[in-house]
């Protein structure tokens, strides 16, 4: 530990040491005293030295100590002490000058005094300060080091640092976004709940916590901007970062652990695998989930490499990347800010919910669920390079139903994905006739019903290029058979519309009036949308 100029001065073994010029510069630190014999010391100077010198070899040519001040300062000693009366009665008043003007102590040392009598006492005081931080920097490297071994918490770090360095502090977690204090400054507090992590960083100095390039977090100082650490507290800052890496990394893996004991109790509601109802209950109460009354399956779904949002450039392997990752945490963090430790799994590129709604099956309104899920669905397609959909099953007045819910999840998420333009949320109980096509439109026999229907269409599209016909006639049916809509909806005028829908009913004997035709030309429009995915 450094003594300054000034703190030596104090000593009573020095009396009758005083500033000659630099008065300014008595906050220069002292970590080595020397005698000065030779012109030319600066060279073999380091830093910090206190320089004693009779100034015999300048009793000649004493205008010579301003370039000896001159070459000293530049090396950052600490401040040169001349014994004056001893080969000269004064300084000459060009070499006072230069000291003030760099602002460099030199000092008047009394002829009675020794060198020893200078030495020793500032190296006593030099050395019980060293002493002092030595056993200061023990105690502060085994409490962090307990810490630790022991497991001690995040909040246990941060309070022992701020104990040893003397400041308030906090530690943000960016993984978790939460952040940890050692403040009894409320408005400190206050500040760090109500603003962005980045103008966060910008209003207090900090200091980054990072595993492998990967940031953990921050810890933030309650100080001025222009705050600064010492060296020996940069030794113990970095013992406490040690320290909370370690802490994170215990909750990280314990947190891993129950995440995926979860996950995997859930999996098995979601594909009926659980044999005893008592295992539910027992399982449901350790992880602090009431499974009493109605439940509810909501899949928010990634899982089509088409979901990846156009003029993204990025390859297959995406899904393989910490992109996903980074989805789902998101995706489930925005869950849980209406559903508090909401029960999930994370099936290949799916995230699956369940909503406990107690025993009112209306707890929770449709409308209001839906607005809820528009609201995350656009953060995810804000933040992330995928298109999400999602899918919700139907309310179900068990748990032990959850499984049915969750198929139907499946299924609602699969329309919304492939055959569906209209929304990209999707409750199956809203998915009209596609319930019922579903199971079958695959079949044989479902696609040679559309085929028998639009193959002279399918047909003369796939001969021509330029307008479909088929998507003409598409447009016309969800046009409620309107021609005038159909054309506003298609931005063609009328007349070409009348001409495309003319050339429709040649191609297929088409009778617009017949209402069991214009059936057999929905369904078969549906069932091959459907098959073709488009």
């Amino acid at each position: 530990m450094d003594l300054t100029v000034r703190e030596m001065l104090k000593l009573p073994e020095l009396k009758g040491m005083k500033v000659l010029a630099g008065e300014k510069g008595l906050d220069r630190k002292i970590n080595k005293v020397t005698v000065m014999d030779a012109p030319d010391i600066a060279h073999w100077l380091h830093g910090g030295e206190l320089l004693i010198t009779t100034a015999f070899i300048f009793r000649d040519t004493p205008l010579k100590l301003k370039q000896l001040i001159k070459d000293i300062d530049q090396v950052d000693a600490a401040a040169l002490g001349i014994k004056v009366h001893r080969f000269f009665n004064e300084i000459p008043r060009e070499v006072l000058d230069e000291a003030n003007e760099l602002d460099f102590p030199l000092l008047h040392v009394p002829v009675q005094l020794t060198f020893p009598d200078v030495f020793n006492p500032i190296l006593e005081r030099l050395f019980h300060q060293e002493l002092l931080e030595l056993r200061r920097s023990e105690k502060i490297n085994r409490t962090f080091c307990e810490l630790a071994v022991n497991g001690g918490e995040i909040e246990d770090v941060i309070s022992e640092l701020s104990r040893f360095l003397s400041v308030d502090l906090a530690f943000y977690d960016i993984m978790r976004n939460h952040n940890v204090t050692a403040s009894q400054d409320e408005e400190f507090k206050k500040i760090l709940c109500d603003i962005s992590l980045t103008k966060l960083l910008t209003m207090f100095p900090h200091d980054l916590v990072a595993a492998k390039e990967k940031t953990i977090g921050y810890i933030v100082f309650n100080a001025a901007k222009n705050f600064q650490l010492g060296e020996q507290d940069q030794e113990t800052l970095k013992m406490a970062r040690g320290a909370i890496l370690l802490a994170v990394q215990r909750k990280t893996m314990l947190q891993e652990s129950q995440k995926q004991y979860k996950s995997i109790f859930v999996h098995d509601l979601l594909f009926h695998n659980v044999k005893y109802a008592q295992e539910v209950w027992d399982k449901a109460n350790i992880f602090g989930w009431n499974f009493s009354g109605f439940v509810r399956a909501v899949i928010i779904d990634i899982g089509d490499q088409r979901s990846v949002r156009k003029n993204t450039a990025i390859s297959e392997k995406v899904f393989n990347e910490p992109s996903m990752e980074t989805f789902s945490n998101t995706a489930i963090s925005l869950m849980e800010r209406k559903f508090p430790n909401i029960p999930y799994a994370v099936i290949d590129y799916s995230v699956v919910c369940l909503l406990p709604l107690g025993e009112n099956r209306q707890a929770l309104n449709k409308v209001d669920l839906f607005r809820f899920l528009a609201d995350i669905l656009t953060t995810l397609n804000r933040e992330s390079i995928f298109s999400a959909v999602i899918g919700v099953g139907c309310v179900k007045e068990s748990v032990f139903q959850s499984h049915e819910s969750f198929q139907e999840a499946r299924k609602a998420v699969e329309l919304a994905r492939n055959f569906s333009a209209k929304t990209s949320i999707l409750f199956w109980e809203d998915s009209g006739v596609y319930q019922l096509l579903h199971p079958v439109y695959d079949l044989d026999e479902s696609v040679a019903f559309y085929k028998t229907h639009l193959g002279k269409l399918i047909d003369y599209d796939s001969r021509k290029a330029g307008y479909s016909l088929l998507e003409t006639l598409n447009c016309l049916v969800k046009s409620n058979w309107s021609l005038n809509k159909a054309a506003k909806e298609l931005h063609i005028h009328y007349n070409t519309m009348k001409y495309r829908v003319d050339k429709i009913c040649e191609l297929l004997d088409l009778d617009m009036e017949s209402y069991d035709q214009r059936v057999n030309i929905h369904f078969s429009l549906i069932l091959y949308f459907m098959n073709n995915k488009l």
